[in-house]
């Protein structure tokens, strides 16, 4: 999904209780680079903050569909001078023209895709991207988060020079939430412009999840941990 200038802009304040930190260490626990896992495909990269915190210890190739969001990666990896290749890629149709040691698609980036069918082709160019036993980890949001989290809510954020309403409504026959984002941002000359973002999520079956991903070349998932109010974390490998 792409996002607005402006909904990329205020994406690390809407979201500064995501702890980067945290998915960096995961990623370094099954993923050692002494075991030779050095070379690494970050899909839905955003605004880079876990690209920019695996950074040094990988060589990242990171990817998102949005533009917008790979302007403000690529401009925060110059000021921190790390070297990491953000492209912009549809990771349903992913084409880089390598392998890789391992993939990582956190954060809920696969929640985004609208169908079974594009989760299949999605981990089909993942796994053709890895070299044989190059490992993916991947998250995805539980049913218990769409339902009883986002459910049907409303409320306001206020951050530095950002004001938000945040509304989002589960529709549990669809199995889809949307969302809705009215953005308060601030200008320079303190004013207030008003602009509105809208995306939807979708929730997959953690059981057809995992035989989609044998389907596609990929190992049955192992589930690496499940917070039944957030998200189930897997591992599965290339094939042969």
């Amino acid at each position: 999904m792409s996002f607005s200038s402006d909904f990329a802009r205020a994406y690390d304040s809407l979201n500064d209780g995501a702890d980067y930190a945290q998915k960096a260490a995961l990623v370094a626990s099954v993923l050692e680079p002494r075991d030779g896992y050095v070379a690494g495909l970050d899909l839905g990269c955003g605004t880079g903050e876990l690209s920019l915190a695996l950074c040094g210890r990988y060589d990242l190739t990171a990817v998102d569909l949005s533009e917008e969001m790979l302007a403000v990666a690529a401009s925060k990896a110059i000021e921190r001078g790390a070297k990491i290749c953000f492209l912009r890629q549809d990771i349903r149709f992913l084409n880089l023209g390598r392998q890789f040691d391992f993939g990582i698609c956190l954060q809920d980036t696969l929640n985004y895709l609208s169908s079974y069918e594009d989760l299949e082709r999605c981990f089909s160019h993942v796994a053709a991207h890895l070299r044989p036993g190059g490992k993916f980890l991947f998250d995805l949001s539980t049913k218990e988060r769409f339902e009883t989290v986002y459910g049907d809510l409303c409320f306001f954020l206020e951050r530095k020079n950002l004001k938000c309403v945040w509304e989002s409504a589960y529709h549990k026959r669809k199995r889809t939430c949307d969302f809705r984002f009215t953005l308060f941002l601030r200008e320079p000359d303190g004013r207030y412009r008003c602009t509105t973002e809208e995306e939807t999520q979708s929730y997959f079956d953690p059981e057809r999840v995992c035989e989609i991903a044998s389907r596609a070349g990929l190992s049955a998932p192992e589930i690496l941990s499940e917070d039944p109010a957030e998200r189930v974390i897997f591992l599965c490998e290339k094939k042969g």
